[in-house]
């Protein structure tokens, strides 16, 4: 990480870019929720199952629902704890 301060190449570039930066900003929240919407991937599974490419489809759409809860629980959990705790 610390190499990557200061270099200009490529591939820090795009580390530094919009996408990667907010996921390092809400990847507190994804560790806390992915887990939890594991179940819901295998339901998706199920019900993908007939479907060429069905598993695919089933991780795809449990990724979304994470990084999408992920993003409600940084704004709704962990923002307001951090502005807590710099308050006391």
């Amino acid at each position: 990480v610390l190499g990557l301060c200061y270099d200009t190449s490529g591939v820090a570039r795009v580390l530094a870019s919009p996408l990667p930066r907010r996921l390092g900003v809400i990847s507190y929240s994804i560790y806390l929720v992915h887990v939890a919407l594991l179940p819901v991937r295998d339901v998706l599974a199920g019900w993908f199952a007939g479907v060429p490419g069905g598993w695919a489809i089933a991780v795809v759409c449990t990724a979304a629902l994470t990084l999408g809860l992920a993003s409600l629980t940084y704004v709704g959990v962990e923002q307001p704890a951090r502005r807590w705790l710099n308050a006391i």
